[in-house]
């Protein structure tokens, strides 16, 4: 497991919020003892990670949820062969687990089980576990040569077979308009009624829900014969990627509103008959734009009622996760970040476009992904926030935890056990196809503080100015984030020092080598060297940091690779300086 090398360069700009935060700045100098804190969960699969194999093509898990009895039930779909519309097929998968990571032999055939909606593409978004034990699995399936897709449902008993007591073969489908429609998530009501969101396309794109009864048949009592269809406030095209159901009943769904080069948060409440809800936003909706093209993927209510929605926004040129908590009228919380937002870059190229969120019996909130280490090669990623939005430096030293499986590997689904241990699943490259892939980190520390911290340095926010919007459209800063650097961390030095920029991977010598690095006054620097064929770091900072004039401070960084008696000659390693700014 690696960590990422993260830039977090940010400027100060204004919007409806102006605030110009000063750096404060970790730095972790020497270790005293270890924490397992974010590391993965040796007891499962033997090394925390797995990958399984379900189709003889291409496979992915996209949800995942875990039983009463601590079983893992991972939902995608498998035997992908391409042609989106015609030509390509694809079916619902679902594999169960142990809780030590083997499959669950007593569920479908070896713990696998998969099943065609349609003879085309079957494409899974979404699954839930019924109060009874039986499994929801929610998607999209196409009408071969058609061009028409449709909100897809499947119900398994526990054993994995299809539940004949819905719709009579355990599948409904139900098509929304003449055109395309796509599954973003499920909920179960605690009347069992099943809750899908998504998007019906038919000339421009809106918001659309479905809700069944236990029996699989269309809720009369819901919209119009079951369907709801809504478009999101004035934008040219809205989509929906989740779905909740609050303690009253009420159904909250998240997604984005699209218009030309824009797109922004979206959050939508319906009463439990299906209508848009006043009382929230205006209208029962609201939107927020955090200043570039920003898209909700996964929504969740707290405990306190207030609502988390993340997805993806961008900082400068590359993406970052993004946050927004409403309270229960809509309005953004703004205990919660700077102003109700967060934006979070994670590495130069990282991949949050689809992901799913859980928050923790704490509050703190992790969200699943994957970050590009070696473009196009990307590692399954996990990110956990402070209940106040800030990335939780307790989580693996700096909140931010990626898995290798040796190729591209994306993480699509979060769950949180009952003992805290935190679950990802999604699909791994194995060199020729995708397969199924699972992972598991300890969430809670069971040692000492792993660390020392130098005292860090905080500057109060120079001036903020807060203008309340004109209507129930949001707009946060375009750097709406938890922590505002500088546009440069590292200013000009001499010729004869080596600048180490953020999150550049540099050559280290067997010779001992020193890395100079310039940074604003104030602040120290958090060094990581990424590889165990480093035999030390050692941090040395300016004395007279405090007292510089010009405002900057100089920090030595000296590496020390392992030797090597292989050869006469030193080999070249590689490791990584991680400069992080908080």
């Amino acid at each position: 497991m690696k960590k990422i090398p993260t830039n977090y360069v940010k400027n100060c700009a204004r919007f409806t919020v102006i605030a110009c935060l000063a750096i404060t700045v970790a730095t972790r100098t020497t270790s005293l003892a270890s924490t397992d804190t974010g590391l993965l969960d040796t007891t499962f699969d033997g090394d925390g990670k797995l990958t399984t194999p379900v189709g003889s093509g291409e496979d992915s898990g996209r949800s995942m949820a875990i039983q009463t009895d601590g079983k893992i039930v991972v939902a995608g779909e498998s035997d992908y062969e391409g042609g989106f519309y015609g030509g390509g097929r694809s079916d619902f998968a679902v594999v169960r687990y142990n809780t030590d990571g083997t499959l669950d032999n007593t569920f479908g055939t070896g713990g696998q089980v998969t099943t065609p909606v349609r003879s085309g593409n079957n494409f899974v978004k979404s699954m839930a576990i019924q109060t009874d034990g039986k499994i929801v699995v929610a998607g999209t399936s196409i009408i071969p040569g058609t061009g028409v897709s449709e909100f897809a449902v499947v119900r398994y008993n526990t054993n994995g077979t299809l539940d004949n007591t819905f719709d009579t073969d355990g599948k409904v489908a139900t098509q929304i308009g003449s055109s395309y429609s796509f599954v973003g998530s499920m909920a179960i009501q605690t009347n069992g009624k099943i809750v899908v969101a998504g998007q019906r396309r038919t000339g421009a794109s809106v918001a659309a829900l479905v809700r069944y009864n236990v029996n699989g048949a269309l809720d009369e009592t819901f919209g119009t014969g079951g369907i709801v269809t809504t478009p999101i406030g004035s934008f040219e095209d809205g989509s929906i990627s989740s779905v909740a159901i609050q303690t009253d009943g009420k159904i909250v769904v998240a997604g984005s509103g699209e218009g030309g080069s824009n797109a922004d948060f979206a959050v939508i409440r319906f009463t439990t008959d299906g209508t848009l809800d006043t009382t929230f936003g205006t209208g029962g909706i609201v939107t927020t734009d955090l200043g570039s093209m920003d898209r909700g993927s996964s929504i969740a209510i707290q405990t306190d009622g207030k609502i988390v929605v993340s997805g993806q926004g961008s900082i400068g040129f590359n993406s970052a996760i993004a946050l927004a908590r409403y309270d229960t009228s809509g309005t953004l919380d703004t205990t919660f970040g700077i102003g109700g937002i967060v934006k979070s870059a994670v590495g130069s190229m990282p991949n949050f476009t689809n992901p799913s969120m859980a928050i923790q019996t704490d509050g703190k909130i992790v969200v699943p992904g994957s970050f590009a280490t070696n473009p196009p090669n990307s590692e399954l990623a996990l990110v956990r926030f402070a209940s106040d939005g800030t990335l939780d430096t307790t989580f693996d030293g700096d909140g931010i935890v990626t898995t290798s499986f040796g190729g591209n590997s994306q993480g699509s689904s979060v769950a949180i056990q009952t003992n805290g241990k935190i679950v990802v699943a999604g699909q791994s490259f194995n060199g020729t196809d995708r397969d199924f892939a699972v992972v598991r980190y300890n969430a809670t520390s069971t040692s000492p503080a792993a660390e020392i911290n130098t005292t860090t340095t905080t500057t109060a926010p120079a001036t903020t100015t807060t203008t309340a919007p004109a209507t129930t459209t949001t707009t946060a800063p375009a750097t709406a984030m938890t922590t505002i650097a500088p546009a440069t961390t590292t200013t000009t030095v001499p010729a004869t020092t080596t600048v180490v920029s953020i999150g550049k991977t540099i050559s280290v010598l067997s010779a001992a080598k020193q890395y100079k690095v310039t940074i604003p006054k104030g602040a120290t620097v958090r060094v990581t060297i990424a590889k165990s064929s480093l035999k030390k770091c050692s941090v040395s900072k300016n004395a007279a940091v405090k007292g510089l004039a010009k405002g900057t401070c100089s920090l030595t960084v000296s590496i020390t690779p392992k030797k090597t008696t292989a050869t006469p000659k030193p080999k070249t390693t590689r490791g990584v300086i991680r400069i992080v700014v908080k």
